[in-house]
């Protein structure tokens, strides 16, 4: 409504001027347009404030890169008071699930890796361990540096190691 007012006294105002009463350049123009022009001038809204200068958002931080599994760990634990060397191997089977095996001398078989879970840096390997019990190894890889820990029921210890290349 107030676009309108203001064309409306824009026209107004423009034929009072073109008119051949105007008396040119310089005469004011009638009382009547005049009030239209104050009305007009007086209910337009302010001009709205300049948008702010648009800033590019920061990036968002990169989510840490998901690592593989897969390859071949030497790993350093405690088991049962005993300081003990293993070797965990994670490949893929050939159904494309992710299996494996623990290995040492100390061991008198391999025990079959049952299922990987990556997160992030951090890797869970389930095992089936002696007797059927179920072993944990919670591990963290910093590039090819292993931490972490491991537990079978009331047993456990710290891990340490490496991921060979």
């Amino acid at each position: 409504m107030i676009q309108r007012s203001l064309a409306v006294a824009i026209v107004v105002a423009s034929t009072a001027c073109a008119s051949p009463a105007s008396t040119g350049a310089g005469s004011a123009p009638s009382p009547a347009v005049q009030g239209v022009l104050e009305r007009a001038a007086t209910t337009q809204p302010p001009a709205p404030a300049p948008a702010p200068a648009k800033t590019a958002a920061p990036a968002p931080a990169a989510e840490p890169k998901e690592m593989s599994p897969l390859g071949t760990y030497l790993l350093n634990l405690t088991a049962q008071g005993n300081q003990i060397s293993v070797t965990l191997l994670i490949a893929r089977r050939q159904d494309g699930t992710i299996g494996g095996s623990i290995t040492s001398d100390v061991l008198p078989e391999a025990l079959p890796v049952n299922s990987v879970e990556v997160s992030g840096k951090t890797m869970k390997v389930y095992v089936t361990g002696p007797n059927s019990a179920s072993v944990v190894l919670n591990m963290i890889l910093d590039g090819d540096i292993v931490s972490g820990d491991w537990s079978m029921g009331g047993d456990g210890s710290a891990i340490s190691g490496k991921k060979l290349p």
